[in-house]
């Protein structure tokens, strides 16, 4: 072997050695959008729980005072059927 086909080897390991690292690098580069993706809709179902959590916190707070309405109600229908006692 000669200088020249010394070169030339080494220049088609380094072409390998580039094609190799280009294919990891694109493996890599759609590996991240994947993980990019199903962060965002991660985070999206994160909102729709928040938001969830929201309306069952104000419907519960809904349902007490209607409770305490309810029971004050019930305390004068009580007052009131004991004055017509026979």
């Amino acid at each position: 072997m000669n200088g020249a086909d010394d070169a030339n080897t080494a220049v088609g390991r380094i072409k390998d050695g580039v094609a190799r690292v280009e294919i990891e690098v694109n493996a890599i580069s759609l590996a991240l959008r994947e993980q990019g993706q199903a962060s965002n809709e991660i985070a999206g179902r994160v909102e729709q729980v928040a938001q969830a959590s929201e309306e069952n916190s104000r419907s519960a707070e809904e349902t007490a005072v209607l409770s305490q309405e309810l029971a004050s109600l019930a305390n004068k229908l009580r007052d009131s059927a004991a004055r017509y006692r026979v």
